[in-house]
């Protein structure tokens, strides 16, 4: 392991030997987790992007520490079922929701399979992401059964910074393949405006603590899912109401044919959300159908997706505008390779933006990809592109992979910039420990 992590470093030190002081340089994860029995810990740690010849920012690592009671019991009276982690760790799952609640405007991937279950408040072992976070302690609660009260968890989580976040799921079971699921969660958070404009409803006001409340609900079987998602905001001292958003997102499939479709709305224009940030988006429809085929007597697996994106929108100016999005996608499949070709356009009228993407790898010991993208903007004749090529290996105890990407800005026929980027990432680990280290080379040619 400790080889794995030198070898990464010397080669990234030998490509910055003979460049300029416009080449950049990242760490972008440097890793290492020990777990034995009930416990574990993990540090990690960044460098961002910086110039070879400026002093680099260096990040307070991102460190925790976690215990799971259950592991100090046998087998028959399964444990303990608490677990509990301390650090610079953060929650994830639903709290995102209650920073941005709103539907995914992404075009990326117009041939969608997964759909998420009702979700809860998780607070994982910390990443590089984690530097000079404040500490924060979390602690979960989980019970399992096989009866129609299937499963309960709890999580809680605080920080020194007073923020405050509860979360209860339970699972229903409704059949063998299908089932329900109901979640909450709720905390403090501290928001502000400084920023809001003349003409804006709401006015400036200081910090203050607002109470954030989401509720999901779901159900699950192999031919219909569906969720339904609401937010309640709510702050005495601001607003003498709570202000709301909904979502409901559906998935049904008919044998091969799969049809996604979601819809988002909030209850006020000046809806503001936990991350303290605006909710500009005041209404979404999403519609995705994906069509399957097996051609050649079943050794070609076809998909055909498309997706339209209808989103309400506060402009800049306070103006409220209808964008519209739409994308056509193929997958093609074989036992040793993967291809996909991907177009998009939005302000579908007028063609503001056209962008497109096409990628294609190996099922080999090197797992060579490469992929291909576009962005055109017809009115400002602007045409990015960008061209990357990976190989990596993976083993039961060892991951490795090297990409290089070459990108181009074009401005009336001109090439305005070109750049190219180097990223080296490695993993390796043991049945206790694992070391995870990435790193990246950016030059700007002209």
């Amino acid at each position: 392991m400790r080889k794995c992590t030198l070898f990464l470093t010397l080669i990234f030190l030998a490509f910055a030997q003979d460049l300029s002081a416009e080449a950049k340089y990242s760490i972008s994860s440097v890793s290492a987790k020990y777990s034995v029995s009930a416990f574990a810990l993990k540090a990690a740690w960044k460098v961002p992007q910086t110039e070879f010849s400026e002093t680099p920012d260096f990040y307070l690592p991102a460190w925790a520490f976690s215990v799971d009671f259950s592991e100090f019991y046998n087998a028959e009276r399964k444990g303990l079922p608490f677990s509990a982690v301390f650090g610079t760790v953060t929650p994830s799952g639903a709290v995102s929701k209650l920073k941005n609640p709103r539907l995914s405007a992404s075009s990326a991937n117009a041939v969608e399979n997964s759909f998420s279950d009702a979700t809860m408040l998780s607070v994982p072992l910390p990443g590089a992401s984690n530097c000079e976070k404040p500490l924060g302690l979390g602690t979960s609660l989980k019970f399992d059964s096989k009866s129609f009260l299937k499963k309960v968890d709890v999580t809680l989580y605080s920080n020194e910074e007073n923020d405050f976040l509860e979360s209860v799921r339970i699972q229903l079971q409704s059949g063998k393949k299908s089932h329900f699921s109901f979640s909450s969660t709720s905390g403090q958070f501290v928001k502000s405006n400084s920023t809001t404009k003349w003409f804006s409803a709401t006015k400036l006001f200081p910090e203050r603590e607002f109470f954030a409340t989401n509720f999901q609900a779901s159900f699950i079987n192999p031919y219909f899912k569906t969720k339904e998602t609401a937010n309640l905001f709510y702050n005495k001292n601001i607003l003498d109401f709570p202000q709301a958003t909904f979502s409901t997102e559906n998935q049904l499939k008919i044998k091969n044919f799969l049809l996604n479709f979601a819809f988002f709305c909030v209850s006020d224009k000046e809806l503001f959300t936990a991350s303290s940030a605006r909710q500009k988006t005041l209404c979404q429809i999403k519609i995705n159908p994906t069509l399957t085929v097996f051609p050649f007597q079943n050794k070609l697996k076809t998909q055909f997706g498309t997706i339209c994106i209808l989103e309400q929108k506060i402009q800049s100016d306070e103006s409220v505008e209808i964008e519209k999005k739409l994308a056509g996608q193929i997958n093609f499949y074989t036992k040793r390779t993967f291809a996909k070709l991907n177009l998009a356009a939005e302000g579908i009228d007028s063609a503001e933006k056209i962008s497109g993407s096409f990628s294609h790898y190996f099922y080999n010991f090197l797992m060579p990809a490469e992929t291909f993208s576009f962005v055109l903007t017809p009115d400002n004749k602007k045409l990015k592109l960008k061209y990357t090529q990976r190989i990596s290996h993976r083993t039961k105890s060892y991951s490795g992979s090297i990409s290089a990407s070459a990108s181009s800005y074009i401005v009336n026929d001109e090439v305005e910039s070109f750049s190219t980027e180097i990223k080296m990432s490695c993993q390796a680990k043991t049945k206790n420990l694992s070391v995870s280290a990435s790193a990246g080379l950016l030059f700007n040619v002209f």
